[in-house]
């Protein structure tokens, strides 16, 4: 967790659940690929804005975007 947004982590009501089903359904989108090895580890972090916004970690970002491509390529290679 960022301790510097530790402010934002107290949330109540329908933001918790909100932020709750976002998780769930990144962790479920995830597994889909098999991609289960990915640790998510939702939380507040600054965008490339300098935004703070609820989001995965930037590194599991990293690695999901790098996945995405290699699948892309992968896929665009096997329609030639």
């Amino acid at each position: 967790m960022n301790p510097e947004f530790s402010e934002q982590r107290e949330i109540h009501g329908i933001e918790r659940n909100i932020r709750e089903l976002h998780a769930a359904m990144d962790r479920a989108i995830l597994a889909c690929y098999s991609w289960d090895d990915l640790e998510p580890c939702h939380d507040f972090y600054p965008n490339d804005r300098r935004q703070t916004r609820y989001t995965i970690l930037p590194e599991a970002r990293r690695e999901v975007l790098a996945r995405l491509v290699g699948l892309n390529l992968e896929i665009a290679g096997k329609e030639k």
